[in-house]
């Protein structure tokens, strides 16, 4: 909308953007400021959301799949050319699972990914596993623009065979992104899921378009979870949670014993083929077992079968062996504002053992700096509709909720602890 005038024109949104305008009305300032608190509201729900997922983590205890064989399948249905999710729900699912390639190999870095995509009544394998994210990158790049009904019992027949050869101590999943209403079967469906369940393999279904009945009854029998996407921010999480790495699911496997080698980098003359790939290259890791030349590292000898690793690759796991340092949330009462009420079912809060959540006063905090970027701890709060910090439990040292996420994320354990 615009408005023409003897001092000139102007649009609305100069109304609210230009502070100089002389012709911004109180409306429009009221307008940007409620915009402005909205944004930051949701925001601070988003660092919340997360801290109680990073808390529930940190207080599980079970045994983590250190090997991981996961197959990612995205349809190609016509439901992925809806717009509600922009740019589109398929431009965006694939800069998605870029993002997910990623963190993948950063958690798991002994693990493997293959990618696939459900199209026109089949099931397609678009990169084999491989532990070297560009093959996965360069199959996205080949995604072509063709749509068609899906097909889960032929993408389920596929994911067995490609997995018929993995290692008994691995953890097998399929992680399936779902934009489809229907499945379009040539047989029985639940005879496959049987024989999905036997072979042990985790199915977990990522839905674009709200839940289906045969989607969650797969996930629910294979052991797996079921997310619906509601926004895109909250596509990207429930995604990038399926990075982490998974709970053992058969407890025989978990004692099994893991022959790894570290085989010698060589840099030859010339060129050699390589048993993996088959491929011309100057650069092999040679296998200590059987010298056998293989491309690239961490991966299965395509020989001997002995998996190949380096001391990196099995630094990274460590941090994986142990619990991760408990943080809790401690709510703080501002000078400024009206007293909190506190109750045992507070929305943003987290209870102690006597079911109240901790409170703290702003005299009580004044003072003190955040023990991971050392700023002081009331001035990340300030702005918050609902002010909260974190105390670690061990060393009862104080951080604001972005170095709180950052460590159990990235660190993994308290840096005042260590």
């Amino acid at each position: 909308v615009s408005t023409q005038s003897t001092m000139g024109s102007f649009s609305f949104i100069d109304m609210i953007s230009d502070k100089e305008n002389p012709f911004k009305s109180w409306d429009a300032t009221r307008l940007t400021e409620e915009i402005e608190r909205n944004l930051n509201i949701v925001k601070e729900d988003a660092i919340l959301e997360r801290k109680r997922e990073v808390d529930l983590a940190s207080e599980q205890k079970f045994r983590k799949n250190m090997i991981r064989f996961v197959i990612l399948f995205f349809d190609l249905s016509p439901a992925m050319r809806l717009t509600d999710l922009k740019p589109n729900r398929l431009a965006l699912t694939i800069s998605y699972i870029r993002n997910f390639v990623v963190e993948y190999f950063d958690k798991n870095p002994l693990s493997s990914l293959a990618l696939g995509i459900l199209a026109k009544g089949r099931a397609h394998i678009l990169a084999d596993f491989s532990t070297n994210a560009k093959s996965i990158f360069d199959a996205l790049d080949k995604v072509d623009d063709s749509v068609g009904e899906i097909s889960l019992q032929n993408g389920m027949e596929m994911a067995l065979a490609a997995m018929a050869d993995c290692p008994l101590y691995c953890n097998k999943e399929i992680l399936l992104i779902s934009s489809a209403a229907a499945t379009n079967d040539p047989g029985d469906i639940f005879e496959t899921i049987g024989k999905v369940e036997e072979a042990k393999i985790t199915i977990s279904v990522i839905g674009l378009s709200g839940k289906n009945h045969i989607s969650g009854l797969i996930s629910e029998r294979t052991g797996g979870r079921y997310d619906v996407v509601q926004s895109e921010d909250h596509y990207m999480t429930v995604l990038l949670r399926h990075a982490n790495p998974s709970q053992v699911v058969d407890e025989a496997r978990a004692h099994m014993l893991v022959p790894i080698a570290f085989p010698q980098k060589k840099k030859e003359v010339h060129p050699f083929l390589c048993v993996c790939h088959s491929k011309l290259d100057y650069i092999h890791y040679i296998c200590p077992r059987c010298h056998a030349r293989n491309c690239e590292i961490p991966t299965s000898c395509a020989v001997c079968g002995i998996t190949l690793a380096s001391y990196p690759h099995l630094a990274r796991i460590y941090r994986h062996l142990f619990q991760s340092s408990v943080f809790k949330l401690v709510q703080v009462q501002l000078e400024k504002r009206m007293p909190i009420e506190v109750e045992g079912n507070h929305k943003n809060g987290v209870e102690n053992g006597n079911g109240v959540l901790q409170v703290m006063t702003e005299h009580e905090l004044k003072g003190q700096n955040c023990e991971g970027c050392l700023k002081p701890i009331l001035s990340s709060v300030q702005d918050m509709n609902q002010p909260h910090i974190s105390q670690c439990q061990r060393c009862m040292n104080y951080f604001c909720l972005d170095c709180d996420i950052y460590i159990h994320d990235n660190l993994y354990k308290c840096p005042s602890c260590i």
